[in-house]
């Protein structure tokens, strides 16, 4: 198999720079590019940029005796374009190698437009007491025109078309602090601290709303592609936690004990008959169920056992489940000296980010995984084994799956939380000198990923999968997806300069 390509551009660029009297500041730039890429009918497109910037604390009325030693204040608006991947104009099939027949793939689009990104950028740069330093920055993008692997019309006899078809804003906060702890001749020590938030929604779709995939099995519909929804929210099924989830009036008949449904050691709601949970094996509760027509959505419930949640239809609901992006990224980095003695220490975290465990989800279906594993579990919290993969007919869907595992996909019970503190780096060094009368010789030790503070339970919460047809980068598509976790190193680092 061989294949070839050929992809030809043509980019013009000019721009300008000015600066006054060594506080006012302009960056002014046009970028017109033409390419292959693009639609035959739009071969070309214009960015322009201009930036600025004020400092304030340069101005001769700026007391001098001021707090803010530094004030910088600065703006930026900027357009920026993404190609098209290069089959997205032409139809594209696939070839059965056994009987040579063709399948249709992607329908053609040659009037595919540039995806065009504009974003505002504003922020400041302040210096307090000529020691303390902070930055502070607000930007706001908006990707109009994106190229997105969409649905095609049924009559076109091709499954999916790429389409300028929708628009992703996207606003981020950053901010960080510098810190001067003690600085003097032989001893220094500083500190920083560092936040970042970001938020991506689709504020606008020009076809129908659809699922996509994280690009392995089991995550056909892990995202929807709709307006107003936030990029990376995770959907799946759900088992019930709450007694107002059971439809009708099965939420009275919920509660404490004596209850048809209680509340069991997992946080799942399941169905006692006015047993306790705890009483499955000691009362012989497993071997009692719920007939289809008295139980919660028509469908036989079982004693103890998760009850999925179902919508209007009587089919599982998917729900989100959480989102694969953070809630916000946060650092403390230290940097200490002492003589020829250096140190430098790094502490990373990311919180509020959801992750699909897929390995421990798959180890459930193959009693691979320590919660299947009833050793030494008394006899009031012991499950049977269908609780963690598959009971009986008639639980859970068309499939007759109804424990933990149900059918291979996220869940509200394997979709975890994957919020992390991390010891990034710790490096040591040392300056000898020259040795022998030569160079300037240090010798240093530098860990890496050295330990992680998590209540996550796969090997490596710092994890995600680039598959999937749509969104295809991991930082969106929270997998693990029986991924390698992150080394921990360590570095002998030596050098010299003459």
């Amino acid at each position: 198999f061989s294949s070839t390509s050929d992809i030809r551009s043509l980019s013009y660029r000019t721009g300008l720079n000015l600066e006054l009297l060594e506080r006012y500041i302009l960056d002014l730039s046009v970028r017109r590019e033409g390419s292959s890429l693009f639609g035959s009918e739009n071969r070309y497109a214009t960015f322009p940029r201009i930036a600025g910037a004020w400092i304030a604390s340069a101005e001769p009325w700026w007391p001098a005796q001021n707090a803010l030693s530094l004030a910088k204040l600065r703006a930026a608006y900027g357009r920026a374009g993404q190609r098209p991947s290069y089959v997205a104009q032409y139809e594209t099939f696939s070839v059965n190698q056994s009987t040579g027949a063709l399948s249709p793939v992607t329908l053609g689009n040659s009037k595919l437009r540039p995806e065009i990104l504009s974003e505002l950028e504003v922020g400041t740069d302040l210096e307090l007491f000529g020691r303390f330093g902070a930055n502070i920055t607000y930007a706001r993008s908006v990707a109009e025109d994106q190229i997105l692997l969409v649905p095609a019309p049924a009559a076109s006899g091709f499954p999916n078309q790429y389409q300028n078809a929708g628009q992703l804003t996207n606003k981020t906060f950053e901010a960080s602090l510098d810190v001067p702890l003690i600085n003097r001749q032989n001893l220094r020590w500083s500190t920083r601290l560092i936040y970042d938030r970001n938020r991506a929604v689709i504020t606008r779709l020009d076809v129908p709303p659809y699922t996509t995939t994280g690009g392995v099995q089991g995550s056909e519909s892990m995202f929807f592609v709709r307006n107003g929804e936030r990029l990376g929210t995770i959907y799946g099924r759900a088992f019930v936690t709450e007694c107002s989830q059971l439809p009708g009036n099965f939420a009275s008949k919920c509660g404490g004990a004596g209850s048809d449904f209680q509340r069991n050691s997992d946080g799942f709601i399941v169905y006692t008959g006015g047993l306790l949970p705890s009483e499955g094996i000691t009362k012989n509760g497993w071997n009692a169920s719920l007939n289809p027509a008295s139980a919660p959505w028509n469908t036989r419930t079982v004693f103890g056992m998760p009850i999925q949640l179902k919508d209007s239809l009587n089919t599982p609901a998917q729900v989100p489940l959480g989102n694969a992006t953070p809630n916000y990224h946060a650092g403390l980095s230290s940097n200490f000296s002492l003589g020829k003695l250096s140190a430098y220490g790094l502490l990373d975290g990311s919180f509020g980010r959801s992750v699909w465990n897929e390995g421990y989800h798959w180890a459930l279906g193959d009693f691979m995984t320590a919660t299947v594993d009833q050793n030494g579990v008394g006899v009031e919290e012991a499950k049977p084994i269908g609780y963690f993969y598959r009971a009986g007919p008639g639980l859970g869907g068309s499939s007759g799956v109804g424990g933990l595992y149900n059918v291979l996909g996220p869940t509200n019970q394997s979709v975890e939380d994957a919020s992390y503190v991390k010891l990034r780096e710790v490096s040591l060094s040392y300056n000898v000198g020259a040795v022998a009368g030569q160079g300037n010789w240090t010798v240093g030790l530098v860990g890496r990923n050295l330990h992680t503070f998590t209540k996550y339970r796969g090997y490596d919460p710092e994890v995600g999968r680039a598959g999937g047809t749509q969104l295809g980068n991991s930082a969106l598509v929270g997998i693990d997806y029986f991924t390698f976790p992150n080394l921990r190193t360590f570095t002998v680092q030596l050098s010299t300069a003459f």
